[in-house]
């Protein structure tokens, strides 16, 4: 069985003529019988019926089911020239929109784009950041294509989610602190310390505040910022103390610009979605994004 088969058979079923079929195909009826009869022989099913006084044929209940395929067949090899073609055109030019959160748009997306330009430097890159409250209702909104973020609750149905990346959370300190001079930090500890917190409707400051409620840590000095970069600044010079993700202090940590502090009772980790539109057809310039994303290795 060929694809020259399955389009002399589809030719045949769609005009309903063994001669018209040949017409159009440029070939013998003799050439167009001899493929029905390989079909047949192939599938072991006739696909015709043959009323000789009428001189008309008809599709048997397995031809109609043949039918039913083929034009499936054809149209994923319709789709499929589409998109090479348009995939051709990558080097001309395209656009990538993009929503992540902070960390994800910081501390990972930088090293990807660089992989990505390097292939397709015609091609725009929009990376928008924010909460990841902001960022869904610009996919919902279709101000992006593809979204990176942390889950909020359930996901609405007409939205695709797949998990990315899961991050372990580290309480950090300045070097010098006293809590990270111990080895057993308990939660009475935090009692009266100065926390550093996100702005107000970061998924991460939700998770933690959750957190610290359940633990009854309702002591803790606060102080707000409106950036994780901040964040870390403000613990770097001593300021207080907070919990963020391993990405966001890994080379503090190599160079010991924080330090960890150790509680037994903590284990959190935050989780990020990459989120597109179910009924939405991705640009090519996002397809190869997405391939870039999915084949390196950031983190």
């Amino acid at each position: 069985m060929t694809l020259q088969h399955l389009k002399t058979f589809y030719t045949v079923a769609k005009t309903g003529s063994f001669t018209k079929a040949s017409t159009i195909l440029y070939l013998t009826q003799p050439a167009v019988t001899a493929h029905i009869k390989s079909l047949e022989s192939y599938l072991g099913a006739p696909l015709f019926e043959r009323n000789r006084v009428m001189h008309k044929i008809a599709l048997t209940y397995q031809g109609e089911k043949l039918l039913m395929y083929v034009e499936r067949i054809f149209a994923l090899i319709d789709e499929m020239e589409i998109a090479f073609k348009e995939m051709k055109t990558l080097h001309k030019g395209g656009k990538v929109a993009i929503g992540t959160t902070a960390v994800i748009g910081i501390y990972v997306l930088p090293s990807i784009f660089r992989q990505f330009r390097a292939q397709y430097p015609e091609i725009t890159l929009d990376n928008r950041i924010g909460n990841s409250q902001s960022i869904l209702n610009m996919v919902l909104a279709s101000e992006v294509e593809i979204g990176i973020i942390r889950k909020i609750q359930e996901f609405p149905q007409h939205l695709t989610a797949t998990l990315f990346h899961r991050e372990q959370l580290l309480w950090i300190a300045a070097p010098h602190h006293p809590l990270t001079q111990k080895e057993n930090v308990s939660l009475d500890d935090l009692r009266g310390m100065l926390f550093i917190h996100r702005e107000a409707g970061t998924r991460t400051r939700v998770q933690i505040e959750q957190w610290l409620r359940e633990h009854q840590v309702v002591q803790l000095v606060s102080i707000e910022v409106g950036h994780i970069e901040a964040v870390k600044k403000a613990v770097e010079e001593g300021l207080g103390i907070s919990i963020v993700p391993e990405i966001v202090v890994k080379r503090e940590l190599q160079t010991n610009l924080v330090k960890t502090i150790e509680i037994a009772q903590f284990d959190l980790s935050a989780e990020y979605y990459l989120v597109h539109l179910n009924d939405r057809n991705l640009s090519n310039a996002t397809q190869a994004f997405l391939y870039t994303l999915k084949t390196s290795n950031p983190l």
